[in-house]
């Protein structure tokens, strides 16, 4: 029977649709909407792999997904994949927000190699290829599915998150939202 792939083929087709709308921005980009959130905990599971293309662990930052994948797996590797998935939610409502630059390298790179940046495994001086291989792999496609609208976002809009280890002061000024595995999100 066929009705499977025809509603999987529609959800998509309605989910592009969906993910089209939004406000243009005075740049002439486009900041789609954040949909709301449940208040509900999201339980992720990985996808099928063999529709996601290989994970390259040493290629330069320079397309989303490699961009992604590497923020993902430096600050989250180790976390619970809806901790990763929530990282790679940050970057995107980042991308959606008009404080921030308006693709997912410029956010990640944003600040440049040296202190103050946006993500500390940018900014510490060390080589930002990644060394395990089966984690590389899971934050790239925790990375792809963010990217491809194949997940919600777990941070309820977030666009900054610290380990719990740390307490920066910008925390103090800014809403959180939730915490997930060692991290604690905010808008």
């Amino acid at each position: 029977m066929m009705r499977g792939p025809v509603i999987a083929a529609l959800a998509c087709l309605t989910l592009a649709a969906c993910m089209g709308a939004g406000e243009e921005r005075a740049d002439g980009t486009i900041a789609r909407a954040v949909p709301a959130m449940s208040t509900k905990p999201v339980a992720l599971q990985l996808r099928d792999a063999s529709r996601f293309p290989p994970a390259d662990a040493t290629g330069p930052l320079d397309d989303p997904l490699t961009c992604l994948a590497r923020t993902v797996y430096w600050e989250a590797k180790g976390e619970p994949l809806t901790g990763q998935s929530a990282v790679a939610h940050v970057v995107l409502n980042r991308v959606n927000a008009d404080a921030y630059p308006s693709d997912v390298c410029g956010v990640v790179t944003q600040g440049g190699p040296a202190r103050p940046c946006q993500f500390s495994f940018f900014c510490d001086g060390r080589d930002d290829t990644p060394v395990e291989a089966d984690a590389y792999r899971t934050a790239h496609r925790v990375a792809w599915e963010a990217l491809n609208g194949q997940s919600d976002d777990p941070t309820r809009g977030a666009t900054s998150f610290h380990n719990l280890s740390v307490r920066p002061g910008w925390a103090t000024a800014n809403r959180r939202t939730t915490k997930i595995g060692h991290h604690v999100f905010y808008r």
